[in-house]
């Protein structure tokens, strides 16, 4: 066995001494407190990257709540339904909250499926906002608010962000499910509604 500073040791970086006193000698079970494996880096940058999705992401499902919101307090909309539909998009950025926690603890039961894209998610965060000052300033005809309704649940499923990370953690996997298929529901629901309400002049 090489001893101190010998042969086997010499010109050699912190990783590679590492790898050798693993490999040669079998008495380390833990990394040195400031060593890194060449995927670290890249790790860190995944999270902080998933993390920017989420946060985007928890905005956007509250300010649909808040379009719901202000829907409901129209004169002559069925409030029950808009007021449901706002409860399920509080519900979602509560879910996508506690995903970000999960992310956050366990950052290795998690790895990028796709890149997130910050650009269009900001965009339709924008359309959104855009749409409920419209709605409070009565820009928007009281039958086209379903139409802009469905326009803002066909965004959310086409972004695909419930895509962007993979893993089998299950509790992620349990709240990604739940906030696709209501989501996929109140496409449907608005979907429905329209059939039911035809606008003027069709």
């Amino acid at each position: 066995m090489q001893k101190g500073g010998g042969p086997l040791f010499a010109k050699r970086g912190l990783g590679e001494i590492w790898e050798i006193c693993l490999v040669n000698y079998g008495t380390y079970r833990k990394r040195p407190p400031n060593f890194k494996e060449p995927g670290d880096s890249m790790l860190e940058k995944d999270l902080a990257r998933t993390m920017e999705a989420l946060n985007v992401m928890a905005e956007a499902e509250e300010a649909v709540g808040e379009f719901y919101q202000v829907c409901a307090n129209l004169p002559g909309e069925d409030r029950g339904f808009w007021l449901q539909m706002a409860g399920e998009e509080a519900s979602h950025k509560k879910h996508i909250q506690k995903i970000g926690e999960t992310i956050s603890r366990n950052p290795e039961d998690f790895s990028l499926r796709r890149p997130f894209n910050a650009a269009a998610t900001r965009m339709f965060l924008s359309f959104i906002r855009k749409s409920k000052a419209d709605l409070e300033e009565n820009k928007i005809p009281g039958e086209r608010i379903l139409f802009v309704a469905r326009d803002i649940e066909r965004s959310l499923l086409e972004l695909s962000y419930f895509e962007i990370v993979k893993t089998t953690n299950p509790t992620y996997e349990k709240a990604l499910k739940e906030i696709h298929a209501q989501t996929a529901d109140h496409s449907s629901r608005l979907e429905r509604r329209i059939a039911g309400n035809p606008p003027k002049g069709r």
